[in-house]
């Protein structure tokens, strides 16, 4: 494994990316509830606009299968990380749970533990150097 500080910020990016392609799938089948299937009883007529439902059903697949592999990667990473923290005292388990777990802001983590900012700040570091120390020892 990484450094841990890495490590905690790629859940957050793989949230955000599980989010927007999320995002892209209500796009896409909100499309394909546009889309018209092709009526078979007329005659044919030759059109340069042709299009295929199939590509966005395939499209919508393949999305689909993406966002639950990340989300399967995403709860194994999370739960990796909740057990290497789970070392660290309360407080210090609190901050950076607050802040990689729910993506709250300094100010927003000081507020709800009752710190100053620079406190939170200065025990994260801390927090933080124990987990290196403890990845360290495992090796």
């Amino acid at each position: 494994m990484g450094d841990i500080k890495q490590e905690l910020k790629n859940i957050k990016y793989l949230d955000f990316k599980i989010n927007s392609s999320i995002e892209e799938l209500e796009r896409l089948k909100s499309y394909q509830d546009l889309l018209k299937g092709i009526d078979y009883t007329k005659d044919k007529v030759q059109s340069s606009n042709k299009f295929d439902i199939s590509d966005t059903i395939i499209k919508i697949v393949d999305l689909e299968l993406q966002i639950s592999k990340d989300i399967n990667t995403l709860i194994k990473k999370k739960n990796e990380l909740k057990f290497q923290i789970a070392i660290l005292e309360p407080t210090m388990y609190q901050i950076l749970y607050l802040r990689y777990f729910k993506y709250l802001s300094w100010s927003e983590i000081s507020s709800q533990i009752y710190y100053s900012e620079g406190y939170v700040k200065k025990l994260h570091c801390i927090a933080l150097e124990i987990l290196r120390k403890e990845v360290t020892k495992s090796r």
